[in-house]
């Protein structure tokens, strides 16, 4: 799959948050559209592109292991 977002987190022993806002730059989303010619990804209102509704993965690395979870982003209908 194509990388869309990648941090590097300070994490302590115990229960650890983190925020995203599901934002991606302009040459990813260059590529995820070149890769994939059904991905339609336009700027928003303030100028930010954003993940599409869909189910991602998320891959956690702590030190020599790591997990891959999903992540699902649905449509806000409210908006």
């Amino acid at each position: 799959g194509l990388l869309l977002f990648e941090e590097k987190q300070q994490v302590t022993a115990g229960i650890n948050s983190w925020n995203y806002n599901l934002e991606i730059t302009a040459a990813i989303a260059e590529k995820w559209q070149k890769k994939d010619k059904k991905v339609s990804l336009t700027p928003s209102k303030n100028g930010k592109i954003y993940l599409i509704p869909g189910i991602y993965s998320i891959k956690i690395n702590i030190e020599n292991s790591s997990q891959i979870k999903p992540l699902e982003i649905i449509r806000n209908e409210k908006n």
